[in-house]
């Protein structure tokens, strides 16, 4: 991309610099499609985020929200707490409670 700023800087007006510019931008946005499909390739396709299924939580991610008192990726993510450190589960609203609206 820097290689595209550059020809896009010494751009002239009869156009030929842009079109070397356009070239090589074309260039780096196919090489990227390309590595991504290779990486999406090395996935085992049944595999995926164990939170999400399309764009919907999963199962999971609901019984880990609903039974879970603390999560993390890492327990060393833990270790910026202090040993005595209180932790307070979010309150969950009932459907057919009011949500509160801020004061004006």
């Amino acid at each position: 991309l820097q290689e595209a700023d550059v020809h896009d800087d010494e751009a002239t007006d009869d156009g030929r610099s842009h079109d070397a510019a356009d070239a090589v931008y074309h260039h780096y946005v196919n090489l990227h499609s390309e590595l991504q499909m290779e990486m999406e390739a090395l996935i085992n396709p049944n595999f995926g985020s164990v939170f999400r299924v399309e764009s919907h939580p999963s199962q999971f991610a609901f019984s880990a929200q609903r039974y879970v008192d603390i999560y993390s990726s890492r327990l060393k993510n833990f270790l910026e707490y202090p040993k005595n450190y209180t932790f307070y589960p979010e309150r969950m609203r009932l459907p057919h409670e009011p949500t509160p609206q801020p004061p004006m």
